[in-house]
C-alpha cells in the first residue's frame, strides 16, 4: 500500500508496476493466461457495487487488483435497499481469497482504522506493506 500525500507519484509508481507486469508476462498456468493487475479507482469500485454488483465481484476475486484512491469513495452504498460497504466487503473478500492488492491512499493508518473498522485494518496490516511517500506535491 503507498500512503502519502496527494501529487506525490503513487499513482504513477502502481501503473508503472502494471507496466512491468504486461512487459515481463508472468505465467498464469492455472488460467493458462498471463498475470495482469487492472487499477480500478475507488469511486468506481463503490459505482459497481452499487450498479453491477457481479461486476463488483468479480473485482473482488480477481488475483491481482489494484485499487486507486481509496478513501475518497462513499463509504456506504445502497443497491436494491440493500447497504453495501464497497471497500470494506472488497478488502474482506480479497483477504479471505489471498488475492494480491496494490492499493493507493491519502489515508493515514488512524483514519483507515476509523472508515474501515478494526477488523479490516488488521486485515491490512497482514495483507500489505506500507510504504509512506512523505515528499511534498509534485505537481505545479
Amino acid at each position: 500500500m503507498l500512503c502519502g500525500l496527494c501529487g506525490n507519484g503513487k499513482t504513477t509508481v502502481m501503473r508503472a508496476f502494471q507496466n512491468l507486469l504486461n512487459v515481463i508476462r508472468i505465467p498464469d498456468n492455472y488460467h493458462r493466461t498471463v498475470y495482469g493487475m487492472p487499477i480500478v479507482n475507488a469511486v468506481h469500485i463503490a459505482h459497481l457495487c452499487r450498479n453491477s454488483y457481479t461486476e463488483f465481484l468479480r473485482l473482488c476475486d480477481m488475483e491481482m487488483l489494484g485499487i486507486d484512491d481509496m478513501g475518497i469513495e462513499p463509504v456506504e452504498v445502497q443497491e436494491f435497499g440493500n447497504m453495501h460497504r464497497p471497500l470494506t466487503d472488497l478488502l474482506a473478500r480479497r483477504y479471505e481469497n489471498r488475492g494480491f492488492s496494490f492499493i493507493t491512499t491519502n489515508l493515514v493508518p488512524q483514519q483507515i482504522r476509523k472508515l474501515y473498522g478494526d477488523r479490516i485494518a488488521d486485515r491490512l496490516n497482514e495483507m500489505v506493506d506500507k510504504i509512506v511517500f512523505d515528499n511534498p506535491s509534485f505537481r505545479k
